[in-house]
C-alpha cells in the first residue's frame, strides 16, 4: 500500500529528546509550560491547559462544567468517534442536532429546535477545518444561559472573522493533538477557556483534582490538610509530547 500522508514530524528531534528521556524530568515541566506559552500566542488566548489526550480533554471538560449522569448535551451527528465517546463514558443524554450539508457543521436553527430546560450544554463540533455558524451558536447560549464548547478536534488553525478558533469569545475550545491532527505530539490535546474561574477549576481537575499549592508539608511529606475536592484526572501532558509539540509550533504556519 502507498500511504496517502504521513504524520509530519520536524527534523533533528532525537538529541534533544535523548536529554529529556535520561534527565529524570519526564513529566509535566518547563516544555509543558513552554508549548501552552507557544499555543496561547498563536490562537490569542490566555487561558490554555495542554492535556496528555483529547478524550481526558473531553472529560475535563465535562466535569469542569460539572455535567452529571443523564444530563443532556446537544451535539453533531458526524463529529469524531472521540468527541462523542466521552458523552457515553460520563451517562450523559445526547440530543443530535442537524446540521448544514454545504460545511458539515451544526445548523444553529435546528439546535435552538432542540434545547429544553434539561439541556446542560451544546458542542459545536468545527467539521474537517470548516468553521461553524460560531457568532450563532454563541449567541444561543447567552440567550438560554448555556455553555457552548467549541469543538476544534480538526480545525486548530482555523480562523472565524480574523481571530482564530479558541479566540472567538466562544466559553470553552477543545483541540486534539494526536498523531494525524495538528500539531501533532503523537497523543495530546488542549483546552482553552474564556473565563478563569472555569480555568482555575480545570487546572486542578487535570491533575487529580489535587491543589500542589498545599500538597506537599515543608518537610516534602503529604500535607494531611490538602483534601481533594473535585473530581480529577491524570490529564498533564508529558515533557516528551510537550517537547514535540514545541518544535511542531515553530513551523505550523508552513503545514
Amino acid at each position: 500500500m502507498i500511504p496517502i500522508y504521513k504524520p509530519y514530524m520536524p527534523e533533528n528531534l532525537i538529541p534533544e529528546l535523548n536529554e529529556i528521556l535520561y534527565s529524570g524530568k519526564l513529566s509535566y515541566g518547563k516544555y509543558g509550560k513552554q508549548f501552552e506559552t507557544q499555543l496561547k500566542e498563536f490562537i490569542g488566548c490566555e487561558y490554555i491547559l495542554t492535556i496528555n489526550s483529547y478524550n481526558t480533554a473531553m472529560l475535563v471538560v465535562l466535569a469542569t462544567l460539572g455535567l452529571q449522569y443523564g444530563d443532556e448535551v446537544i451535539a453533531s451527528p458526524i463529529s469524531c468517534l472521540a468527541s462523542n465517546q466521552p458523552f457515553a463514558t460520563k451517562g450523559l443524554k445526547v440530543i443530535w442536532a442537524d446540521i448544514n450539508p454545504a460545511t458539515g457543521t451544526l445548523c444553529s436553527q435546528d439546535v435552538e429546535s432542540k434545547i429544553t430546560n434539561n439541556t446542560k450544554a451544546i458542542f459545536h463540533n468545527h467539521f474537517c477545518g470548516y468553521v461553524g455558524e460560531i457568532d450563532a451558536v454563541n449567541a444561543l447560549g447567552k440567550k438560554y444561559g448555556i455553555p457552548i464548547v467549541d469543538d476544534g478536534i480538526e480545525a486548530f488553525g482555523s480562523e472565524y472573522k480574523g481571530e482564530k478558533l479558541g479566540n472567538v469569545g466562544t466559553d470553552v475550545t477543545i483541540f486534539s493533538f494526536q498523531t494525524v491532527r495538528l500539531p501533532s505530539t503523537i497523543e495530546g490535546g488542549a483546552i482553552v477557556f474564556k473565563d478563569k474561574v472555569l480555568y482555575d477549576k480545570a487546572l486542578l481537575i487535570r491533575d487529580y483534582g489535587i491543589d500542589r499549592t498545599n500538597f506537599r508539608t515543608a518537610d516534602g511529606e503529604i500535607n494531611p490538610d490538602c483534601d481533594i475536592m473535585l473530581e480529577g484526572y491524570g490529564g498533564l501532558m508529558s515533557e516528551v509530547n510537550s517537547f514535540i509539540g514545541t518544535k511542531q509550533m515553530l513551523e505550523i504556519e508552513l503545514y
